[in-house]
């Protein structure tokens, strides 16, 4: 099985918004957690999002 690599998402994409919701995957013991490659959206509705896309509704994280 092959360990995918991910980089860190910056700017003004899904995956430093407000309303994005990384999904995550408990790996190797009851603590331990490694995110996907995608998570959903929560506003206006609920989607499927991956980090680097985009979307008009974009919010800055507090």
């Amino acid at each position: 099985m092959r360990k995918r690599k991910y980089e860190i998402v910056e700017g003004l994409c899904c995956g430093t918004c407000y309303y994005y919701k990384q999904h995550y995957v408990q790996w190797g013991g009851p603590n331990r957690f490694s995110a996907l490659s995608y998570g959903h959206c929560t506003y206006p509705r609920m989607k499927v999002r991956e980090p680097h896309q985009t979307c008009e509704h974009w919010r800055a994280r507090k």
